[in-house]
């Protein structure tokens, strides 16, 4: 296979593997002497345990172990762990309360575990929960953010008084408050970001292992990252970190959702050490919808000043973030500095302020999903920019033109027609996480790569092999990628999250490529009996060379003799071994232009998108396949948000509405368009490689792009605001709405 540059696009070479059945996830692995798990699950959103009876699940055919809250507690487990902490303007942390792997005394959203049973086959343990006893006595429930903060709403932990855990703000409010009493124009909305199931490919699961020799647990689990979640789950157990390993195979999908650490993983490691014997659950899709971490879910109230020239003064935003039922890992950053990093975007705002609340309520916990809070700024931000624009008369992308920092019509028979244009701009790879790279060139020639990054389908395989094959000339096919074992993976590596992965990992990978550069330079002088500086790395031709004549080894000779103690001289140590730690110093500013054109049937309310067009910046392109192949699945997730996908609870019971596929819609192909993307970059001077992230881009700026078009095709039939998920039922009522106002009128 020949070298591939950095810029070519090369296509994808774990896809020979995914496509053809031989891909390994969790649910693949059966480990020897493995029993099954499976956890009943809460079925009410809010309720007291007045009682809890194991008994005759513990006598069920081939049941080896039932437990529940008691059993923890006498084992000394603690609860799920939280990280970051948000001050509230009054200078109070936000509220922490207990998240227990198995519920105590109360339950508080529909799916929170309450037991779990271990037996022989998965059937024979669903069976026996079945015959668990549980005396649930009901309680009122508040499934949303602005129910559970209301004076009526019922109070989920005592910690935290009306629910409320924290309220937050940032940037300078007086100021802002000037700049709007001296305003030309003010304009103001309330707009909602709609609860999401991230919904991967592949659902949750985990194995557990216990080697009673070494006393060590093993989890084999679909995770983001090993190293994070072996220092949580270590102090979970109770254990030192030595005593635990992380095994990550294949991912189908994560989208953020699988970063964080789950009850599930802590209770098959448990009770693979009560039990003897490994323990493996896997998720059903139903179960999936009920417990993994959800996303989203703010209502927002968002203003823009103007002056008289339609130039931004000054944006404020007040928002409520429901925040679930517990606390996970990044819950309370989301909506704070995760959704407000970036809320001026691409335009000279002079002054912006934010207030945050966040809310419990009865619902399933929330956590990041691909932007992290970012695609939730956007969207306010350029629904109310469009706002503005239809308030004043100009076009939305004049008004965009004269904020930054420095039409045609078109009418299909008998259909309403709409376009927008929005900018964003995202902070990407802020030094937050960093990765340890180790390169290892065997006497073969071929090339091991040892990284705390783990693809869950990103295709980081291609992208290593695409840059060794640059920076060595070794051939893509020679080099093996090693990933997800706490083992061998150095602590420290942050895993994948935030579209960071290249512009942490592509500098380290270069810092240790031109450490085995060195070091073959070296050997080639003393093969070559030339001075050290006349030596040349001819990467193209995989050879060293000495300048000017036609005496050379290979890459493969040279390694060869790398690695032979024998005939080296004493100042060179054997071995082509290197690793390299290294931590992004700033952010990158990944941006972009992405116009939005489409048609609505008014009778029928269903939404057509006719043309995306994408104009992104994302600094150096390693690969523009990958890349390209990122923005499809960001602009996919984003335009399901936008008109099809919305987790719904019942606003009375807190019961989910959404529990399956069946109900909860994911975008198919022949709902999205036939998009045009083009990059243009301009590097990112902050790494190495010029690099900037590209994999959360689709979902910030489709969203208010999609919306801001529908909006201006339902315009001149007097619509002026919706919500996402803008779904046909949805636009039709929107539609019907407004010609009942005109008749009135």
């Amino acid at each position: 296979m020949a070298i591939v540059r950095f810029g070519a696009p090369f296509r994808r070479i774990e896809d020979g593997r995914f496509l053809t059945g031989r891909g390994r996830y969790v649910a693949d692995i059966d480990a020897a002497r493995q029993l099954h798990m499976v956890v009943l699950r809460s079925p009410h959103a809010h309720a007291r345990i007045a009682s809890l009876d194991t008994a005759a699940a513990r006598m069920a055919p081939e049941v080896v172990d039932v437990v529940c809250r008691d059993e923890l507690r006498a084992d000394g487990l603690r609860g799920m762990p939280t990280i970051g902490t948000v001050i509230s303007t009054d200078g109070r942390p936000q509220v922490r309360p207990h998240y227990p792997i198995l519920a105590g005394d109360r339950v508080r959203f529909v799916g929170q575990p309450v037991a779990a049973v271990v037996a022989e086959t998965v059937e024979q343990a669903a069976d026996a929960s079945e015959l668990i006893e549980v005396d649930f006595e009901p309680l009122p429930a508040a499934p949303g953010a602005e129910a559970a903060l209301g004076p009526e709403g019922p109070q989920l932990h005592d910690e935290a008084p009306s629910n409320l855990c924290f309220d937050w703000e940032t940037g300078d409010r007086d100021a802002v408050e000037r700049a709007f009493a001296g305003a030309a124009a003010t304009v103001e909305i309330e707009i909602v970001n709609n609860r999401m199931a991230p919904a991967p490919i592949e659902p949750r699961g985990a194995v557990g292992e216990y080697d009673a020799a070494s006393r060590r647990m093993t989890l084999t689990a679909c995770h983001q990252g090993v190293h994070f979640l072996l220092d949580d789950l270590a102090h979970v157990l109770g254990i030192a970190p030595a005593r635990l390993r992380i095994l990550t195979p294949d991912i189908g999908g994560g989208f953020g959702m699988k970063y964080t650490p789950y009850p599930e993983q802590a209770l098959v490691l448990w009770l693979a050490r009560r039990t003897g014997r490994p323990v493996r659950w896997i998720s059903s899709r139903s179960e999936a919808f009920i417990s993994d971490a959800q996303a989203r879910d703010h209502r927002t109230r968002i203003a823009l000043a103007l002056d008289g020239e339609g130039r931004f003064l000054a944006l404020r935003s007040d928002t409520v973030a429901d925040l679930g039922a517990y606390l996970t890992q990044h819950a309370t950053r989301i909506p704070t500095s995760g959704a407000t990093i970036t809320l001026p975007g691409p335009y000279l705002l002079p002054e912006v302020h934010a207030r945050v609340r966040g809310a419990f309520s009865n619902s399933v916990p929330v956590d990041a999903m691909r932007g992290a809070g970012q695609p939730e700024g956007t969207y306010a931000r350029e629904r109310v920019i469009e706002a503005a624009a239809r308030r004043l008369g100009v076009p939305g992308d004049e008004l965009r033109r004269r904020n930054l920092v420095p039409r045609e019509a078109a009418r299909a028979e008998g259909m309403l027609l709409g376009r927008a244009l929005v900018h964003y701009l995202e902070a990407t790879g802020r030094g937050e996480v960093g990765d340890t790279i180790r390169l290892r060139v065997e006497p073969s020639g071929h090339v091991t790569l040892v990284v705390g990054s783990i693809s869950n389908g990103q295709g980081h395989e291609t992208a290593y092999a695409q840059m060794l094959s640059a920076e060595l000339g070794v051939a893509p096919g020679e080099v093996r990628v090693v990933s997800g074992d706490s083992d061998v993976v150095a602590a420290g590596s942050g895993g994948s999250s935030s579209s960071h992965f290249l512009q942490v990992a592509g500098p380290g990978l270069q810092v240790v490529a031109e450490r085995v550069r060195d070091k073959l330079r070296r050997v080639a002088s003393h093969l070559l009996e030339a001075a050290e500086a006349d030596i040349e790395f001819k990467v193209d031709e995989q050879r060293l060379c000495v300048a000017g004549t036609d005496r050379s080894v290979t890459f493969r000779e040279a390694a060869r003799a790398a690695h032979d103690a024998a005939s080296l001289p004493a100042d060179i140590e054997p071995g082509l071994d290197e690793t390299a730690y290294y931590r992004q110093k700033g952010a990158a500013y990944p941006t972009g232009c992405h116009v939005c054109e489409i048609a609505v049937d008014p009778d029928t309310g269903m939404a057509t998108i006719r043309r995306y067009v994408v104009v992104d910046d994302f600094g150096n392109v390693l690969n523009p396949l990958l890349v390209e192949g990122q923005v499809h699945g960001g602009l996919a997730q984003g335009i399901g948000q936008a008109l099809l996908e919305h987790y719904a609870y019942d606003p009375e019971s807190g019961q989910p509405m959404t529990g399956s596929l069946l109900d909860y819609t994911l975008p198919r192909a022949d709902d999205l368009p036939a998009w045009d993307v083009t990059l243009e970059g301009v590097p990112n001077s902050n790494n190495a490689m010029g690099v900037k992230g590209c994999g959360e881009a689709g979902t910030i700026a489709a969203p208010p792009a999609v919306i801001n078009a529908l909006l201006d095709a339902l315009a001149e039939r007097g619509v002026t605001a919706i919500d996402m998920a803008a779904t046909p039922q949805r636009i039709w009522r929107a539609l019907q709405d407004a010609a009942l106002r005109e008749e009135r009128t």
